[in-house]
């Protein structure tokens, strides 16, 4: 499937798309959890999803490295609701909306959500500083 990266003890899949390392938020996301009511790690994502720094990076990276991103979508849907403690995107939604190629998304059994390395930097400086450092 790909290579794995070994975090303080957690197994963080990459994958390769379309010639970039994409990781596996799922698999950092672990490293949050640390109670019951954290136990899922969509729930941390979607929590990281949500922030107004994140929006406005994926965006940003969006508009940077991906000609077909629907950036007037995105805006409408996605800026507009920063700070509105209700919306809570997801990485499905966020592709389905915006054709946006920093995320791939996998149901069933070994699925999870990867992003493109960039962006899996951002998410892992917010879980936690070790991360900055792999």
């Amino acid at each position: 499937m790909g290579e794995q990266l070994n975090i303080d003890g957690l197994q963080i899949s990459v994958k390769p798309v379309n010639g970039e390392d994409y990781i596996s938020l799922t698999d950092m996301a672990k490293a949050r959890i640390t109670d019951s009511a954290n136990s899922e790690p969509r729930i941390i994502i979607r929590n990281w999803l949500r922030l107004g720094a994140t929006l406005n990076f994926i965006g940003n990276w969006e508009g940077l490295n991906n000609p077909a991103f629907k950036q007037v979508e995105f805006d409408r849907v996605y800026r507009s609701r920063i700070g509105d403690n209700t919306f809570t995107p997801s990485a499905t939604q966020l592709l389905k909306d915006t054709d946006c190629i920093g995320f791939v998304v996998k149901s069933g059994r070994y699925g999870g959500t990867w992003a493109h390395k960039d962006i899996a930097f951002s998410f892992g400086s917010w879980i936690s500083p070790e991360f900055q450092y792999f």
